[in-house]
């Protein structure tokens, strides 16, 4: 795998940084491109919706 995508929906729970920062943490430990689904579902049907690439994590 080289690429995932991260995609959370359903407003802000607890700990959500954390769990995306551990995951984007260990795939760029693993030489994996991460990015995250700006509109929800819609990014993953529409390939105009604008996507936030998260390698290097900042």
């Amino acid at each position: 795998m080289k690429r995932i995508a991260i995609l959370t929906a359903g407003g802000d729970p607890p700990a959500l940084n954390a769990t995306l920062h551990g995951a984007v943490a260990r795939a760029n430990q693993l030489h994996i491109e991460v990015f995250g689904l700006i509109k929800g579902y819609d990014s993953l049907l529409n390939p105009r919706v604008p996507y936030a690439h998260l390698n290097p994590l900042f």
